[in-house]
Parts: C-alpha cells; sequence; structure tokens
C-alpha cells in the first residue's frame, strides 16, 4: 500500500527542512512507499488551509492508497503511527 502525505504551509520554511527529513527518516525504517505533496501558499492573503488540503489531496488522490493529513510544523515521536493495517484501520 503508498501511502500520500499532505503537508500544507506557509512561511514556514524552516519548520519544513526540520520536520520533512524526519518524517521521510521515519518511513523509511518502515519500508513504507510513500509519496508527499507539499502545498505552499505564496500570497498576501490570510492562509486558507483548507484550499491547500484540497490541492494536496487532488494531486495525490489517484496516486496512494490512503493520505495522512501532516502539518509542517508537527511529526509523529512513535514511528508506529505512520503504519497502516490490512484491516484498513489506521494502527
Amino acid at each position: 500500500m503508498k501511502c500520500g502525505f499532505v503537508i500544507p504551509y506557509r512561511n514556514r520554511l524552516n519548520n519544513l527542512k526540520i520536520s520533512l527529513p524526519i518524517i521521510k527518516s521515519r518511513l523509511d525504517k518502515l519500508d513504507i512507499e510513500y509519496e508527499i505533496a507539499i502545498v505552499n501558499q505564496d500570497d498576501s492573503k490570510p492562509f486558507n488551509r483548507g484550499l491547500m488540503l484540497n490541492i494536496g489531496v487532488d494531486i495525490l488522490f489517484n496516486k496512494v492508497d490512503y493520505i495522512i493529513i501532516h502539518d509542517v510544523d508537527y511529526f509523529c515521536l512513535d514511528e508506529n503511527c505512520y503504519k497502516y493495517s490490512i484491516t484498513g484501520n489506521l494502527i
């Protein structure tokens, strides 16, 4: 199964530089096939997280089996939180 990550952000490049390698490292250790869509809002309007999520999901929709919405300034402390069970439940 292939996992898709949508990471929306604006003005948080330093956070992205810290969290992205951690996320990738944990996924690689778990031998999970994945694709990441980093969606950046680059305008002066108020941040529209919902629109960024919709764009990210649209990018990944036909490429992955399940999608995880991820914030740029958070990551799981336990690498097992990115696993997906055969029954379709996140574990």
